[in-house]
């Protein structure tokens, strides 16, 4: 559900019934590593009415569906208390570009190992538009994000 929101950098809160760390903390998330730069608290009524967006909702009504989902004994009550985790993609994370999936064959080495060399973007973009395979398409394009992370995207 908020995978999609998380890697397109729309969510940017998530909102608990207590503190889950501080400022400053790390976690992961669907793959991704991402950092806790706020922390505040708010009602619930704050939270549905000006941050919905921001925990990846196309609405507030969305938001109040999906939190009585989570909160069924309880509810959505308005004036409750909730701790409001402002994160980002952590920036400490190198962002890689891949283009040969695990296993494959290299073209630069000539030779079958996992993904042990990286591409530019420029040296990516140019390397697909002449590859006689495939050219100016590839289906195998992953992202390596440092030691954080490894994302596939077909």
């Amino acid at each position: 559900m908020f995978e999609e929101p998380l890697s397109l950098g729309v969510k940017t809160t998530t909102a608990r019934v207590k503190a889950i760390g501080r400022v400053g903390d790390h976690f992961s998330a669907f793959g991704m590593t991402f950092v806790i730069t706020g922390i505040v608290q708010i009602t619930e009524q704050v939270l549905r009415d000006s941050f919905w967006k921001q925990e990846g909702f196309s609405s507030p009504e969305e938001l109040v569906k999906t939190w009585v989902g989570l909160h069924f004994i309880i509810g959505f009550v308005p004036n409750k208390v909730v701790v409001l985790h402002q994160f980002v993609l952590d920036p400490t994370c190198k962002w890689e570009m891949f283009i040969n999936p695990p296993k494959s064959k290299c073209r630069r080495r000539r030779s079958v190992h996992n993904m042990s060399h990286s591409f530019t973007l420029e040296e990516l973009c140019i390397g697909l538009s002449t590859d006689p395979i495939r050219p100016g398409r590839c289906t195998k394009l992953a992202l390596h994000i440092g030691p954080c992370s490894w994302e596939l995207i077909l």
